[in-house]
């Protein structure tokens, strides 16, 4: 991530991590179909991996529409992302 001098300079200030902010190009919800397109499952491996592990991030509606969306947290799904690949290690070696 690229932050201008101003911003570090905020962002030293208010002592927050640069990790921890999220730059205006990256979306705060993804849509149900996009989180699934992006691990490389379907809509029914998506509610199988909702359904069966609890560490995943759980979607929420924007508006109370009976037609709403499901949407997820970007950083939600992305930190979750992280700790399955920095497992991964220590499931190979369980074997």
């Amino acid at each position: 991530m690229i932050f201008s001098f101003f911003e570090k300079i905020l962002m030293l200030e208010m002592n927050i991590p640069q990790s921890t902010v999220i730059q205006a190009s990256e979306p705060f919800a993804l849509k149900f179909n996009d989180v699934a397109k992006k691990l490389g499952l379907s809509r029914t491996g998506l509610n199988f991996l909702i359904a069966k592990n609890p560490d995943f991030p759980r979607p929420f509606k924007l508006s109370d529409g009976e037609k709403a969306h499901n949407y997820f947290d970007y950083m939600e799904v992305f930190n979750w992302y992280e700790i399955q690949k920095n497992n991964r290690s220590s499931v190979s070696n369980k074997k």
